[in-house]
């Protein structure tokens, strides 16, 4: 069994374009990725999936292995399984967003660790709001670009090293809705916020992505809606801390202020 690690990303966006080419810090955004994804320990071969020229221009000039996949893809999975078409079914897929640069490599590792651990079709990973974090707006568990996610059945796991539950639903919207509260977030660390990384085998990312789009996941627009639609079992790893999702101007460059910060100390 092979692991791959692809990171899927789009040259334009709705909020951004050209976001994978920024490169304030003196690097590339996708690089910034692409150098995170070569500490994950374990991993066979690092591939990036786009749908633009410049983009391959770009990876293959700092040494990476960049795909060009079709320009329809609706999400990151149907992406991600353009790629992996010829591999051994039993490998493994890491699809890893190419918009989080601050991702932890170990925390990559656990969740590899606990995909096989608890026979998941799909283990992706979720972390708490930060308590400090702002209660409204950007960034806040309203805001519907952070995706919040339930998840029951906690539990530890030694070998993995990561407290981990089984997926019950993921929205835009805040959830569990503070009722009390009046819908007014008291305690962002309440919540939970959905990190973008999925890992699941090539056969299991075949089934997923020829299986039609439910009622759920058109409404909400998030794929993996389609997997609790169709009763898979989704396993979220608790990750050790925020990743930081590149979505807007602003969070580019707070990303590029956090970098130079720490490339001083």
């Amino acid at each position: 069994m092979k692991v791959r690690i692809v990171i899927p990303i789009r040259y334009g966006g709705t909020r951004m374009d050209a976001r994978p080419l920024l490169d304030e810090t003196g690097w590339p955004l996708i690089r910034h990725v692409f150098e995170q994804a070569k500490k994950v320990k374990g991993i066979d071969e690092i591939i990036v999936a786009t749908d633009d020229l410049r983009v391959k221009t770009t990876v293959e000039a700092f040494g990476g292995k960049c795909f060009i996949s079709d320009t329809l893809h609706r999400n990151g999975s149907e992406r991600v399984a353009e790629v992996v078409q010829a591999y051994d079914p039993d490998d493994l897929v890491i699809n890893l967003q190419g918009d989080e640069p601050e991702f932890e490599p170990e925390d990559i590792e656990s969740l590899v660790a606990l995909h096989l651990e608890s026979e998941a079709d799909i283990t992706t990973a979720a972390t708490k709001f930060d308590a400090d974090g702002p209660r409204t707006g950007h960034l806040s568990p309203l805001d519907p670009n952070c995706v919040k996610v339930i998840i029951l059945g906690r539990q530890y796991s030694q070998k993995a090293n990561i407290d981990w539950g089984k997926a019950v639903y993921f929205s835009r919207s805040i959830i569990p809705y503070p009722f009390e509260d009046r819908g007014e977030v008291i305690n962002p660390a309440d919540y939970l916020l959905h990190s973008g990384i999925y890992i699941y085998s090539v056969a299991t990312l075949k089934k997923f992505v020829t299986t039609s789009m439910g009622q759920l996941e058109a409404k909400e627009k998030l794929e993996q809606l389609r997997a609790i639609e169709n009763e898979m079992k989704v396993v979220v790893g608790m990750q050790s801390s925020l990743s930081h999702k590149i979505n807007t101007v602003e969070d580019y460059k707070s990303f590029v202020k956090r970098w130079k910060t720490n490339s001083a100390s």
